[in-house]
Formats: structure tokens, sequence, C-alpha cells
């Protein structure tokens, strides 16, 4: 939804901090957010999430002895 829609309210962008580890905007390379800014992941937390499903995904394959 564009941030220009009926409905949607502007969200501050001075102060977003990623929702799971709490960093800043500022702190990281980049910070997406939902539309209405009340949820953020900073390309940290996705790259250590895109580790975590690798890793489980991995294990899920390997043969069991």
């Amino acid at each position: 939804m564009p941030p220009d829609s009926p409905g949607v309210s502007k969200i501050n962008t001075d102060n977003l901090k990623c929702s799971f580890c709490n960093k800043t905007q500022g702190e990281v390379a980049k910070l997406i957010t939902n539309p209405i800014g009340s949820a953020c992941i900073c390309n940290e937390c996705v790259e250590l999430c895109r580790a975590v499903l690798k890793d489980a995904e991995s294990a899920r394959e390997e043969p069991t002895k």
C-alpha cells in the first residue's frame, strides 16, 4: 500500500529500530519496515535468519545413520 493511501498513517522514520536486534536505522545498511512502521527488520537480522533456515534445511537433508 502506498504511504499516501487513505487510512495509512505517516510514520516517523527518524527513530525506527530493528524489532529483533534493536539497532537503529543509522547503525545498519538497510531497515525494512511494514507499511505502518510497527515492525522492522534490518539486513543483518535477515542474513541471520537466512543462515538459520539454511542450517535447518541442511539438517533435514542429512541421512540418518
